[in-house]
């Protein structure tokens, strides 16, 4: 009866340390997957913001045309709400 109780005690240890594993590489792979994403999200403003920043040097007064050669203008940015641009419309 002793043995057996000693190796059931060692079976659960052994439960217990891959179940600590198996935790530890789910989360890791959690955070990897959740680094990709938020890298490929500063990557994607990135590039919205570099169109809008050459427009407004290259355009201050905003034609309407945008670039000549890419043909994108500030509005055809696909940006986030909290990123999207407000326009003036003077009456002048």
């Amino acid at each position: 009866m002793l043995f057996l109780a000693r190796d059931i005690v060692r079976a659960q240890y052994k439960f217990r340390l891959a179940m600590d594993e198996y935790e530890r590489s789910y989360s890791r792979a959690r955070h990897d997957v959740e680094e990709v994403v938020r890298l490929s999200s500063v990557g994607e403003q990135f590039e919205d913001w570099q169109v809008v920043i050459r427009e407004l040097v290259h355009l201050p007064f905003g034609k309407e045309i945008g670039f000549a050669t890419a043909r994108i203008g500030i509005d055809d940015v696909t940006r986030p709400p909290a990123m999207v641009l407000g326009k003036s419309r003077p009456t002048r």
